[in-house]
């Protein structure tokens, strides 16, 4: 009995020695793992009314100096949440955002004992010597969230961590900082009276056909911001409608205006129009605006053409 035992030993002792010695990397750490990441979005931080599910990909590496071995990648969550969920802290409130390990944000990059194979990044190397493995994750913050002007930040502990799920010892762990400039912005839609913020049209043509005088148009302004924003109108012609010649002395005044308030156009003047101190949704603030066709006796038939430009400014 004695004899069995301490041969089945000898042989699994055998058998377990190169396969230790295969599995062990040394010097085995991240290389490249910037220890903050910007948010990029369309060109200049975070417009919390861009519509569009961005995602942005980070390059990380992992190095060993010897040996060959599995390895594979974790992190933490910080700021709460549960599980996949991460947010981030500004002086304009909270944003959700997270970290994947797909482009297709399959999969919340997770920490252990939560993390399954699905929820790491994970890699091996094959040949002795060394060498370095080149691995994405994607940073994202959700579209579409309410928040004031800022920095905002968000952290995630990086663990890596050799061998598998099952079997492995802790490496390394280093903080990755996620940033990201919520800007202030602010924007304007021209609709009919009623209707929802339409981003993809700023501008309107009025057309009154064969008018009277007294003859009304009506239109809404919408518009939206995150830390308020000041309204201005101005009067290519002063006020009146005029001909395409700039030596037709014909011409007929109208009158604006905007939530019930009467605005003076004359003079081509920049008129403070509207005013607001607080954020909106993302549907915006409706601003009525009413145009008034006024005295005729001045006006033979033809086309007559007035500019109004309207002017946002985000506070």
């Amino acid at each position: 009995m004695t004899r069995s035992v301490l041969a089945l030993f000898g042989l699994l002792a055998l058998a377990a020695l190169p396969l230790d010695a295969e599995a062990n990397c040394t010097g085995l750490r991240f290389g490249l793992l910037p220890p903050v990441v910007t948010w990029t979005g369309a060109g200049a931080g975070y417009n919390v009314f861009d519509p569009f599910d961005r995602v942005q990909p980070v390059t990380f590496t992992v190095t060993k100096v010897s040996g060959t071995c599995t390895y594979f990648v974790t992190a933490t969550t910080e700021f709460g949440g549960g599980p996949g969920q991460r947010v981030m802290i500004g002086s304009g409130g909270r944003l959700a955002f997270n970290i994947f390990t797909d482009s297709t944000r399959t999969s919340p990059l997770l920490d252990l004992p939560a993390a399954t194979a699905n929820d790491v990044i994970a890699g091996s190397f094959s040949t002795t010597g060394v060498a370095s493995n080149t691995h994405l994750h994607f940073f994202w913050i959700a579209p579409d969230q309410a928040a004031g002007p800022g920095i905002f930040s968000g952290f995630a502990h990086f663990k890596l961590f050799q061998g598998t799920l099952l079997n492995n010892t802790l490496v390394q762990m280093m903080d990755v900082n996620y940033r990201v400039d919520v800007r202030s912005v602010a924007e304007v839609s021209v609709v009919d009276p009623g209707l929802t913020f339409n981003a993809s049209n700023p501008k309107r043509s009025v057309d009154f056909g064969f008018v009277h005088e007294g003859q009304k148009a009506d239109f809404d302004l919408r518009v939206r911001g995150n830390n308020g924003f000041d309204v201005t109108i101005q009067s290519q012609n002063g006020g009146t409608l005029l001909p395409p010649d700039k030596g037709d002395p014909n011409y007929f005044p109208y009158t604006l205006t905007l939530g019930g308030r009467s605005l003076s156009l004359t003079a081509g003047r920049t008129v403070a129009a509207a005013s607001l101190s607080t954020a909106t949704t993302a549907d915006g603030v409706p601003f009525p605006v009413e145009i008034t066709v006024g005295d005729l006796s001045h006006a033979s038939a033809g086309a007559y053409s007035d500019v109004l430009t309207i002017t946002v400014i985000s506070k």
